[in-house]
């Protein structure tokens, strides 16, 4: 994420810039990458990246950028799950605590929830990400039963 904070310094020396919509690169996730890793606090890191764009964040797209971070926090949760370093306890307390960071709670707040389902964001409203993780294994066991 380094590159984030260089990107961010430069922008706010800049006067103007340009966005490209076309992609130049393609990535290739593999399951050895670094962006399969378990990483201890892959939250802490993240919230780093999203609080340093926020200030070039305009208000009238503040409500798209939270959209697109609750996404990706929600995402997140699936981190901790990955590793048996540490117990289901620790890993649902460290979730929770996620799920109170002003800035989680911030975006929850602000986006405009359209990609969320909400149930899933009136819960999170209410900071329960215990009641989240159980509406999340009733859906997987009523997908199972519907496969069969």
């Amino acid at each position: 994420a380094e590159d984030v904070f260089f990107n961010v310094e430069y922008c706010s020396l800049c006067n103007s810039c340009i966005l490209l919509e076309d992609q130049l690169y393609h990535y290739v996730n593999t399951n050895g990458s670094l962006m399969n890793r378990y990483y201890p606090d892959y939250f802490g890191m993240h919230l780093s990246i999203f609080t340093c764009r926020l200030p070039l964040i305009q208000k009238r797209d503040l409500g798209e950028y939270c959209d697109i971070w609750l996404y990706h926090f929600l995402h997140m949760f699936d981190n901790i799950f990955t590793t048996d370093q540490i117990s289901w306890i620790n890993k649902m307390k460290y979730n929770q605590k996620m799920v109170n960071s002003k800035e989680f709670q911030m975006c929850i707040k602000l986006a405009t929830g359209q990609r969320e389902n909400p149930i899933v964001i009136k819960i999170l409203k209410h900071r329960s990400y215990y009641l989240f993780w159980l509406l999340q294994k009733i859906s997987f066991i009523k997908q199972k039963i519907i496969r069969r």
